[in-house]
C-alpha cells in the first residue's frame, strides 16, 4: 500500500494548477482589455496634441494676420489723417486770410485799452464808459477786439467742418 497523501497531493495539485492556469488566463484576457483602453487613450492623447499644436500654429497665424491688417489700416488712416490736415490747414489758411482782408477792410482793432468801453461807432472813433447808461449808440454795430475776431473766425471754420462730417455719416 503506499501513502495516502500522494494520491491527495496530486489531486491538490492538479486542482491548485488547474484553477492557477484558469486564473492567469483571465488575468491575461482582462490585462488584455486595460492595455487596448491604455492604448487607445495614447493614440487619443497623440491626436489631442496635434489638434492643439494645429490649433496654437493657426492661432500664432491668425494673431500675424490680425496684427498685419491693423499695421496697414493704421498706415492707411494715417496717411488720411495727413490729407485731411493737410486740406485743414489750407482751409483754415484761406478763411484766416479772408478773416485779415474783411479785419482791414472793415477796421477791426486790437482788444480795447484797460477802463474803455469796448464800443467804437463805425467812424472808428472810440467811446468810454463815462456818462453812458446802456449799450453802445450803435448797438447792432458793435466792434470786435481783433483777438475775439480770430477766435470767432476758427470757431465758425470748426463748427463748419463738424456739421459737414455729421452731414456725410
Amino acid at each position: 500500500m503506499g501513502n495516502i497523501f500522494t494520491p491527495l497531493l496530486a489531486k491538490i495539485f492538479a486542482g491548485v494548477s488547474a484553477f492557477a492556469i484558469v486564473s492567469c488566463l483571465l488575468l491575461y484576457i482582462w490585462g488584455d482589455g486595460w492595455r487596448d483602453k491604455a492604448h487607445r487613450l495614447m493614440s487619443e492623447n497623440a491626436l489631442i496634441r496635434i489638434d492643439l499644436q494645429s490649433l496654437k500654429t493657426a492661432n500664432e497665424e491668425a494673431t500675424k494676420r490680425a496684427l498685419a491688417e491693423k499695421a496697414a489700416q493704421e498706415a492707411l488712416d494715417a496717411k488720411r489723417k495727413e490729407e485731411s490736415d493737410a486740406k485743414l490747414a489750407e482751409a483754415r489758411k484761406d478763411a484766416r486770410a479772408a478773416a485779415a482782408r474783411y479785419a482791414a477792410n472793415n477796421r477791426v482793432r486790437p482788444q480795447t485799452a484797460p477802463g474803455g468801453s469796448g464800443c467804437t461807432n463805425l467812424s472808428g472813433t472810440s467811446t468810454t464808459a463815462g456818462g453812458l447808461d446802456g449799450p453802445c449808440p450803435d448797438a447792432e454795430y458793435v466792434a470786435l477786439g481783433r483777438e475775439d475776431f480770430d477766435i470767432l473766425i476758427d470757431n465758425t471754420i470748426r463748427l463748419k467742418e463738424a456739421a459737414d462730417w455729421a452731414k456725410s455719416r
